[in-house]
C-alpha cells in the first residue's frame, strides 16, 4: 500500500506517509512531521495539500480516512483545502439496485467518502454516470482526453479507426472519435439472460480492408469482451487490434490477450496482476506523463 501527501506550498514536496496494519487488522499512517514543518513554514499562506492514493480496497479506503484525520488535526488552527486524486473508483460498477437485498455500492461509498469532507476529490473516467452525482466536490478527467494525451499521435499517423465494445462506452469514444475526426464503430455483445456470458459478438462492417482498430474501453478486468470482439474483428479482415482502457485491472494477466491483440494501452493499471504475465510485453503504460499534463495541471 502506497499513499502520498503532496504539499503545494512551495514546490509540490512530497511529504512522507508510513501506513502500517496493527495485528489486529487496522489500519493506521503516521505523517512525517518535520517534513510537514519544513514545508509550511507559514501555515497561514498555505495553498492546499493533497493526498494521492489509488482506493482499491478496504485497507486502501482506511488510509485516506486516517490521512485526512491526521491532516485535519496538524491544520486545526489554519485549516488548509485538502483534495484527494484517486483515479478509480471502486464500487463505480454497482452503479443501481439491481435485486432485493443488494446493495447500492456506488450510493453507499460516496456517503461515506463525502463524509470526509474534502474540497475536492480527483478520478479518472468514471464506469458509470451515476458517479459523478453521488460524489460532491467531484473533478473527473474524461476518457476522451486522457486517450488524446496518450495516443493522439498514434492514432493519427497509423490512421486507426475506434471501436467500441458496446453501446454503453460509445457515447465516450463518440467524443474522442469527434475531437480527432476518427471513424467509430460500435459492437454488439449478445450475452445469455441466465448467466451473464457472452454469447456472441457482432459488428456491422463485414470487411476493414486491412484498417488498424483501437478498441476503447473504461475498464479491462479478465478481458474476455476483448478477446471475443478481437476474434470478431480478426474474421473482418482488420489490421492492427490494439486495447485502450483507462483502468487496467486485469485479473487474468495480459499475456491472455496474446494472438488476439497487437497492444494494449492503460493508463491506471494493477501493476500486480502484471507483473509477472506481461512477458510478451503487450501492455503499454503511459500514467506519469498523463498525469503531468492533465491531471496535476
Amino acid at each position: 500500500m502506497k499513499i502520498n501527501i503532496i504539499d503545494q506550498f512551495g514546490n509540490g514536496n512530497i511529504i512522507p506517509v508510513k501506513v502500517f496494519t496493527f495485528s489486529g487488522g487496522e489500519v493506521h499512517v503516521k505523517i512525517d512531521m518535520e517534513a510537514i514543518k519544513a514545508a509550511y513554514i507559514d501555515t497561514t499562506n498555505s495553498q492546499k495539500v493533497e493526498i494521492h492514493q489509488d482506493i482499491r480496497s478496504s485497507d486502501d479506503f482506511m488510509a485516506v480516512v486516517m490521512a485526512k484525520d491526521a491532516l485535519d488535526e496538524i491544520f486545526r488552527f489554519h485549516p488548509v483545502p485538502i483534495e484527494l486524486f484517486s483515479l478509480y473508483v471502486p464500487y463505480a460498477r454497482q452503479d443501481r439496485y439491481c435485486e432485493k437485498g443488494e446493495a447500492f455500492g456506488v450510493k453507499a461509498f460516496s456517503r461515506l467518502l463525502n463524509a470526509l469532507g474534502f474540497s475536492r476529490v480527483v478520478i479518472a473516467d468514471p464506469h458509470s454516470e451515476v458517479t459523478p452525482a453521488v460524489i460532491t466536490n467531484l473533478d473527473v478527467i474524461p476518457q476522451h482526453e486522457i486517450a488524446f494525451h496518450m495516443l493522439g499521435w498514434k492514432l493519427r499517423m497509423e490512421n486507426f479507426e475506434l471501436v467500441s465494445p458496446d453501446g454503453g462506452a460509445l457515447k465516450k469514444i463518440f467524443k474522442l472519435g469527434t475531437q480527432m475526426n476518427l471513424k467509430v464503430h460500435c459492437a454488439d455483445k449478445i450475452r445469455d439472460t441466465a448467466t451473464g456470458d457472452i454469447i456472441r459478438t457482432d459488428i456491422s462492417v463485414q470487411d476493414f480492408q486491412g484498417a488498424n482498430l483501437m478498441i476503447v474501453d473504461d475498464i479491462c478486468d479478465g478481458g474476455r469482451t476483448f478477446i471475443e470482439l478481437a476474434k470478431v474483428l480478426r474474421e473482418r479482415n482488420a489490421g492492427k487490434i490494439e486495447l485502450f482502457v483507462t483502468h487496467g485491472i486485469f485479473s487474468k494477466g495480459v499475456d491472455v490477450f496474446d494472438g488476439y491483440v497487437d497492444c494494449i494501452h492503460s493508463f491506471n493499471v494493477w501493476e500486480n496482476n502484471v507483473q509477472d504475465t506481461n512477458t510478451k510485453g503487450l501492455l503499454v503504460i503511459n500514467q506519469k506523463e498523463v498525469q503531468r499534463q492533465i491531471v496535476l495541471k
